[in-house]
């Protein structure tokens, strides 16, 4: 397995992940990344849920697995995004960022109970 790729703008980049047992894509990377932060912070809070007994054990575990889906699916299209910029500084940074809170509010939006009924 190479641990060399070409940037959007046809530069050599280095994957430093690469033979570690880790994705060496960088898309990858951000899908491990975010479903490991993502899940992280999901089972943080479900335990101090669990603990003042507001959710039940599988709730919580429910609650951190599925937290740890979306993280992992908004940390890939935000890696997408920024290396398609392509460009090192502010602007690929922005772009994850808002492409990562886009893909978060899309796939946490629940519809609510009076659009539900009017279908």
């Amino acid at each position: 397995m190479s641990t060399h790729g070409y940037s959007a703008y046809g530069y050599p980049v280095y994957w430093p992940l690469s033979g570690t047992g880790l994705p060496a894509s960088p898309t990858l990377q951000g899908a491990v990344t975010g479903m490991l932060v993502g899940g992280a912070g999901a089972a943080a809070a479900g335990i101090h849920a669990y603990r003042d007994g507001t959710k039940a054990r599988n709730e919580a575990i429910g609650d951190a697995v599925k937290a740890a889906l979306m993280a992992g699916i908004a940390g890939a299209a935000a890696s997408a995004v920024s290396a398609r910029v392509g460009r090192p500084g502010a602007l690929p940074t922005l772009a994850a960022f808002a492409t990562g809170t886009a893909v978060m509010y899309a796939l946490a939006n629940k519809p609510s109970k009076a659009k539900e009924g009017e279908k």
